[in-house]
């Protein structure tokens, strides 16, 4: 079964999300400093990644799109389709699919770290339930 990569905050709120072996979870496995090749289920583990390195993979990234606009009239609202996401004070217009999802998830990661300063952790579970299932025995524990 296909299992979910979720990066969370401290608080155990969700950053962002990747199917295992999808494109957005090839791409931060290459750029982790620890890799996460050996992510066991269920459990919780420090995000280990230079914010340094993960610049630049964004970067390149960005340079790396193609100029091509995206097929989307008369089957979508524009809105539905594209995010306006800041990095570095620009602000791109990225689709929520394709090539732009990876842009967009590490972007994602990258402002976290970069307005908070706090660490970020992954979670890898078999689906969404049994996420939520984690979450609330974490907060419970906590309390």
């Amino acid at each position: 079964m296909m299992s979910f990569l979720f990066v969370l905050s401290e608080e155990m709120d969700i950053i962002d999300f990747a199917r295992e072996k999808s494109d957005r979870y090839n791409i931060l496995s290459k750029i982790v400093n620890d890799g996460m090749i050996s992510l066991a289920e269920n459990k919780l583990c420090l995000l280990n990644i230079d914010k340094n390195t993960l610049e630049s993979s964004i970067t390149n990234l960005l340079k790396s799109r193609s100029p091509n606009s995206i097929d989307y009239k008369d089957r979508f609202q524009k809105k539905e389709i594209f995010n306006k996401l800041n990095f570095k004070n620009n602000i791109y217009v990225l689709c929520n699919s394709g090539f732009d999802n990876q842009i967009s998830f590490l972007i994602n990661i990258f402002n976290y770290i970069e307005n908070t300063s706090n660490d970020v952790y992954v979670l890898k579970v078999e689906n969404h339930k049994a996420f939520r299932n984690f979450k609330e025995m974490i907060l419970k524990s906590k309390q």
